[in-house]
């Protein structure tokens, strides 16, 4: 190809681990196709790579979510100074423990819209990079993307490795079954819709000023959540009855600066309201109407004690009887505790989960009627579920990137 570099046919053997590392530059003029996201790339190229593995009688592979940051951002380093390998100190990040066989391909194209096929098809047709993508051996794959005016730069890891991953990706909800979605907020208050945990990311829409506190419920009853925004520093609320861009449907003020808001159905109604929890009191302030027209909402309907100074309040509906609760996250050290009715009181029940900095989000993950506990983890852009409210392993995974804030919707 006009402009190609490669540097193949470098391998060795270290115990038991194999290694295959192949380096491609391409040149292609430029389309006016619209662009892709790096994560719309990143599934184009796992999708073209399976596609060719399962032709050649070779089992496809599944994306490593927890280390696609690791190879993003080699992409991005790449971009800003020189096009090159990793060095096993930069790519271990993107191996785990225990890993038996690994392989690298990196590539550059000066392409910078339309879909993967022109990378891909770049290093089919080399045979280093076409030996990496087809190797029997490898079973997962972390692919990171990045575009700037050059083109797109491209990072590829394939591995295998004893006992990864730590967790399953989601599954689609059963038929029958109603299972809670996520909507994320990023820094920039753009918000992202998952009509399905499987669905790795959907439609985008922005919403409210960056540093608003997001959330959702079901503001008109509808039966279909839509988010939320909280003003921190005046006790303002912003709803939207629906998941797309635009102004507030209701406004209101309710609670004071500093606040922190929660929602959810407290009375059972079948509607969620906005109440807040004050950390300076540990004291939650829970109504169960909205307001409307700029104006302040009025008193709590009742308020209670709960929890310790620090820790971060969210909602749930934990024993499946129809009424949302409230629980706390102490993000220190993972403590999750929550109770079962809307009253002062020692906790139902406590557990760890997660770590520390995690945010905490629960949802009914699994459509069994009950909500549980899921983490977003923003230093490595990984969500982790778990279908019980106990501690241990995360029953499902997925990767949301750059994001600051998770919700939990209900479809």
């Amino acid at each position: 190809m006009n402009g190609s570099r490669i540097i193949n046919g470098w391998s060795r053997r270290l115990t038991t681990v194999a290694v295959l590392v192949s380096l491609l530059v391409a040149v292609l003029p430029l389309s006016a196709h619209a662009a892709l996201t790096p994560a719309q790339f990143e599934s184009c190229l796992l999708d073209r790579i399976n596609n060719d593995r399962v032709a050649a009688g070779v089992a496809p592979m599944r994306m490593a979510w927890d280390r696609i940051d690791t190879v993003r951002w080699w992409s991005e380093w790449m971009s800003q100074n020189t096009f090159r390998h990793m060095t096993s100190s930069e790519r271990a990040p993107a191996l785990p423990d225990g890993t038996l066989t690994w392989g690298e391909n990196i590539a550059m194209h000066y392409y910078t819209a339309g879909d993967c096929s022109y990378v891909h098809t770049m290093l089919m047709n080399s045979s280093g990079h076409r030996a990496n993508i087809l190797r029997s051996s490898f079973r997962f794959a972390a692919l990171g993307a990045h575009r700037d005016s050059s083109g797109w730069w491209v990072t590829e890891v394939f591995f295998d490795a004893f006992g990864y991953p730590s967790a399953p990706d989601p599954v689609s909800c059963e038929p029958g079954r109603e299972c809670d979605s996520v909507i994320f907020q990023d820094a920039g208050s753009q918000f992202t819709l998952w009509n399905e945990l499987t669905d790795g990311g959907g439609p985008s829409f922005y919403f409210g000023n960056p540093g608003d506190v997001s959330f959702a419920g079901d503001w008109d009853c509808d039966g279909v959540d839509t988010p939320g925004l909280y003003r921190r520093a005046d006790g303002y609320v912003y709803l939207r009855n629906s998941n797309s861009e635009g102004v507030a449907d209701i406004r209101f003020f309710f609670g004071a600066g500093g606040d922190y808001p929660v929602a959810g159905d407290f009375d059972g109604d079948g509607c969620d309201t906005v109440s807040v929890y004050r950390p300076s009191q540990a004291r939650f302030y829970i109504i169960n109407h909205l307001g409307a027209n700029d104006g302040g909402l009025g008193a709590a309907d009742y308020s209670f004690l709960f929890g310790v100074h620090g820790d971060k309040a969210f909602v749930g509906d934990f024993d499946g009887d129809g009424i949302d609760t409230v629980g706390l996250h102490r993000e220190s050290t993972g403590l999750v505790y929550y109770r079962n009715s809307n009253t002062t009181g020692v906790a139902d029940r406590s557990f760890i989960y997660g770590e520390p900095g995690d945010v905490l989000v629960a949802g009914d993950w699994n459509g069994d009627g009950v909500d549980t506990v899921g983490v977003f983890r923003p230093a490595t852009g990984m969500v982790y579920l778990r279908y019980t409210n106990t501690a241990g392993l995360a029953d499902a995974q997925a990767f949301a990137g750059q994001q600051i804030r998770m919700s939990a919707l209900n479809p």
